[in-house]
Order: C-alpha cells, then sequence, then structure tokens
C-alpha cells in the first residue's frame, strides 16, 4: 500500500492484533473479545486483506470511471446536456451507490477475520469503553493527530477566504471550524490524558 490513507487502513487492521508470545491475540475492530491465533494464521489474515483490499480499491475506480464514461456515452447519444439536472442526479445516485457497495465490500474484507474464528472459543471477554479509549489513544501517534489538525486548520482556512463569514447566512459557515475546534481540543486533551502519566 503507498499512500497515507491506505498505510492508516493497513495500520487499523493491523492494530486488531496483538503480539502474545508465538503468536497473536484478535481483538475485532480492536474492542471486541479476546482470540488467540497463531502467527500463521496472522499473516494469512494481513495477506489476504492487502491483496483484497488492492483489488478492491482499483476495481472501485475502474467502476467510477465506466459509470462517468456510461453518463457521458449516454448523455451525447440521446441529446441530453451534460449539464442538466437529470445528468447530475444519474452522477450523484451512481457515486453513491458505488461507494455504497464499495464500503460494504470493505467492511467485508476488514472482518473477514472475525467471521473466520466465530467459533473459536475467546480467551477474554471485549474491552470496556474506558479501555478500549485507553488503548487506542496510546497506540495513536501524536504526528497522525498533527496531521488531521493539520486538515482542520487547512479546510477552516478556505472557509473563511471562499465565504463571507461576517454577515448573513454566511455566519453559519464559521461552525464548521468551531466543530472542527471542539474535535481538536478533544484529541489532545484524550490523548494526553490516557498516555501522560499523572505526577
Amino acid at each position: 500500500m503507498g499512500n497515507a490513507s491506505d498505510q492508516r487502513v493497513m495500520e487499523l487492521f493491523l492494530g486488531q492484533f496483538t503480539r502474545d508470545g508465538d503468536g497473536y491475540i484478535y481483538r475485532r475492530s480492536q474492542k471486541g473479545a479476546a482470540i488467540r491465533v497463531s502467527a500463521g494464521e496472522y499473516h494469512e489474515f494481513v495477506e489476504t486483506f492487502t491483496r483484497a483490499s488492492k483489488r478492491l480499491k482499483w476495481g472501485f475506480v475502474a467502476g467510477i470511471l465506466v459509470l462517468l464514461i456510461a453518463i457521458a456515452v449516454g448523455g451525447v447519444s440521446t441529446g441530453v446536456d451534460v449539464d442538466s439536472a437529470a445528468v447530475s442526479i444519474a452522477l450523484i445516485g451512481s457515486i453513491l451507490l458505488s461507494a455504497s457497495v464499495f464500503t460494504w465490500l470493505f467492511t467485508r474484507i476488514y472482518h473477514r477475520p472475525a467471521r473466520m474464528l466465530e467459533r473459536r472459543v475467546p480467551i477474554s471477554g471485549e474491552l470496556s469503553p474506558e479501555e478500549f479509549r485507553r488503548q487506542w489513544f496510546t497506540a495513536m501517534r501524536w504526528r497522525t493527530i498533527i496531521g488531521q489538525l493539520g486538515t482542520f486548520l487547512a479546510i477552516s482556512i478556505v472557509i473563511l477566504l471562499d465565504h463571507d463569514v461576517l454577515h448573513g447566512q454566511g455566519r453559519l459557515w464559521l461552525l464548521l471550524p468551531a466543530l472542527f475546534a471542539m474535535i481538536a481540543v478533544l484529541l489532545v486533551w484524550r490523548k494526553l490524558r490516557y498516555t501522560v502519566p499523572t505526577p
């Protein structure tokens, strides 16, 4: 997997497994019941996920291109204006449908280990919400948080520059940067709370 998004997806998938002696412990979505797996099973799960996610990603890209070409060709052949409402609705509907199918297929790929291990007896139960948050924020890197904060800042700047946020309904656009600021404060606070020892 090449780009940062692909690497993050792989990190999330791998985060469901923790090393345990010669094998691993699997927790669905990092918080499910703990199931012991062998090193061989772990490597098979990782290799299968890597192959399947790559195929799914490129299949999604190819599917979108085919849909766009089909809509363009259909519009030209029927004489429909490509800027018309009908073409716009068809385009948005096709993208939403493709995204829904992609999400469903990705969820099945991501949770394949859980289906394969559903008959195996867990060695411990699910993590509590507090235990999960502690594990999640302990594993989360500061560079990931900084990257998210940078994204929030960039989107906020674009909003402030592209809209008149000081007058009329334009002030509603200020709600989004405010929401980003709240999320940023929450992320940093929880990271500090769960990873910095209390003196």
